[in-house]
């Protein structure tokens, strides 16, 4: 009997996934090392420095470098207005810039990617 398109796609995504995950923890346990690395020089320059005293860094989301900065704001500003009233869904907003901006519209990835940033609230 053939497989069915929802287990198909399912065992594709979990296939997709656990790559993912093998991946992260290949970088993780490489940041690791480097950590340890870094830790040990600091000690070499100062024996007294306690490098978990360090805080923290988190890192910054990266920017689409298809738009300038505040470019896509822009855009998605004037969408609305343009609604006059009308309500605008995040769907049409997306495939508004990516044309205004000459993008592929079937790059699923690229639009499921502004999808993603669009729905996120705006860092304070």
């Amino acid at each position: 009997m053939a497989q069915s398109p929802i287990i198909h796609a399912l065992i594709e995504k979990r296939s997709e996934l656990s790559g993912a995950i093998l991946e992260l923890e290949q970088r993780s346990k490489q940041a690791r090392a480097d950590l340890l690395h870094i830790d040990a020089t600091l000690r070499l320059f100062d024996p007294d420095i306690r490098p978990q005293a360090i805080r923290t860094k988190h890192p910054t989301p990266q920017r689409l470098s298809y738009f300038e900065a505040g470019e896509m704001s822009r855009t998605c500003r004037e969408v609305i207005r343009d609604a006059e009233g009308e309500p605008v869904s995040t769907e049409q907003i997306v495939s508004h810039v990516m044309g205004a901006k000459g993008l592929d519209l079937g790059d699923a990835k690229l639009h499921r990617e502004l999808m993603r940033r669009k729905r996120r609230p705006a860092p304070t």
